[in-house]
């Protein structure tokens, strides 16, 4: 039963090994294609979804202090 278990963890740690090594060689491949502007967008997609979070989560604020008084 313990030789199963750690043959199965074992196998775990090669695939996730493998799938680094894939999403190495997929970046690598995007980076020489010159696709790396994509990064750049979803940085810029994160960014704003960050500052919309930000300016609702003051909204929320402002609107509480505005039902207190």
């Amino acid at each position: 039963m313990h030789k199963n278990i750690y043959l199965f963890f074992a196998e775990v740690k090669v695939y996730q090994a493998l799938f680094k090594n894939e999403m190495r060689l997929v970046l690598s491949v995007l980076y020489s294609l010159g696709a790396f502007f994509l990064l750049d967008l979803t940085r810029l997609i994160f960014k704003s979804l960050l500052v919309a979070l930000i300016l609702t989560e003051q909204m929320q604020i402002c609107f509480l202090d505005f039902e207190k008084s």
